[in-house]
């Protein structure tokens, strides 16, 4: 994380919660605006596939406090430990189903 990012999170951390809030929604309509449309239908497909995983019992979710403090971690590490961190983040158990 760059000190600049790093310092911009931290004021962002003292706002008020409605002010972080108002923020990151900002944040995220900006960023979903400039979106491409067919990276949104692979993310459509990728959640259903997920979705279908778990509801069958080959795939354990992790707590989402867990995933961000290993992104967190994997972000000092470089771009190719976030993408293997992400990977982690659901757990398929295919080669074990339930009986």
């Amino acid at each position: 994380m760059s000190r600049n990012l790093a310092s911009i999170a931290e004021e962002a951390l003292k706002l008020p919660e409605h002010e972080q809030l108002k923020l990151a929604r900002t944040l995220l309509e900006k960023s979903e605006a400039e979106g491409d449309q067919s990276v949104e239908a692979v993310w459509e497909q990728e959640i259903e596939r997920r979705s279908q995983l778990i509801d069958g019992g080959l795939a354990k979710g992790r707590p989402f406090t867990d995933v961000l403090r290993d992104i967190d971690r994997q972000l000092d590490s470089g771009p190719q430990s976030v993408t293997a961190s992400i990977s982690a983040g659901l757990n398929v158990r295919a080669s074990n189903p339930p009986t």
